[in-house]
């Protein structure tokens, strides 16, 4: 089973790029989402779509709230930056992103950093997901019948 993934790297020049590695090389990752700003990946991270996300340091409005949220959903956070834009790679682990890797790094280490950062968020019993991708599961087993009133 492939790892669904969303990015978060609305005009970084690196995006397509990896997108098109992702989808094309056998690197378990199936991008399910490409997010346009941080409205829409917070949205669809609380939807239950994915598991991960591949997110630019340079996301605006990006901050540790927005970090948080994400692990709360059950998502799991990786930092991708501009190659040598050593200050971005600082921001993101200031915001709590603990992997966090160059955006030219091979789609191998990438999909294995995706496939870790899951196994993490995964082993944090108080940070697994808590939305309800299942909406049923949040159901309750029978439904009371109203009292016939007879009216």
């Amino acid at each position: 089973m492939r790892v669904p993934v969303l990015t978060a790297a609305t005009g970084a020049s690196w995006e397509t790029e990896l997108v098109v590695a992702l989808e094309r090389e056998a690197a378990g990752l199936q991008v399910v989402r490409r997010c346009v700003d941080l409205a829409d990946l917070l949205a669809t991270a609380a939807a239950g779509t994915a598991r991960a996300v591949l997110l630019a340091a340079d996301l605006r409005r990006l901050d540790q709230d927005a970090v948080t949220r994400l692990g709360s959903c059950g998502v799991a956070v990786v930092g991708l930056f501009a190659p040598g834009d050593d200050p971005a790679a600082d921001r993101l682990h200031r915001l709590g992103v603990a992997t966090v890797l160059a955006a030219d790094t091979s789609v191998d280490r990438i999909a294995a950093a995706v496939t870790e950062a899951v196994a993490g968020l995964d082993s944090q019993p108080e940070r697994g997901r808590r939305g309800y991708a299942q909406p049923m599961a949040a159901a309750p087993r029978s439904v009371p019948r109203p009292a016939d009133g007879g009216g």
